[in-house]
């Protein structure tokens, strides 16, 4: 693991965004629904999993900078759609636009 300057806010609350947008989505796949079972899937895949993957993009790219929001919005979308797939997020979005906006 590469050696990283500490943290921004403003790239903590980029990753943290990410992280809670791919559990909500996951959730809403799943159909999960119970606070109890959704505070399990965060608990488990935000420290187990996501964090890792969204922080390797800061340790990959940025180390010793602050990220660029344009770049690392672009990645953190491309792992969202690779993970689910494009026709999935297209289906969650049609049924999901009322209550999204």
């Amino acid at each position: 693991m590469k050696k990283v300057k500490m943290i921004s806010e403003k790239e903590l609350d980029l990753i943290n965004d990410s992280c809670c947008s791919f559990i909500a989505m996951y959730c809403a796949l799943n159909n999960i629904e119970s606070e109890e079972e959704q505070c399990a899937v965060f608990d488990k895949m935000y420290n187990e999993d996501l964090i890792s993957i969204f922080l390797k993009f800061k340790e990959d790219f940025y180390p010793n900078t602050e990220m660029n929001e344009e770049e690392y919005l672009k990645y953190s979308s491309k792992v969202i759609t690779e993970t689910f797939g494009t026709e999935v997020i297209k289906k969650f979005i049609t049924e999901h636009s009322k209550t999204l906006s």
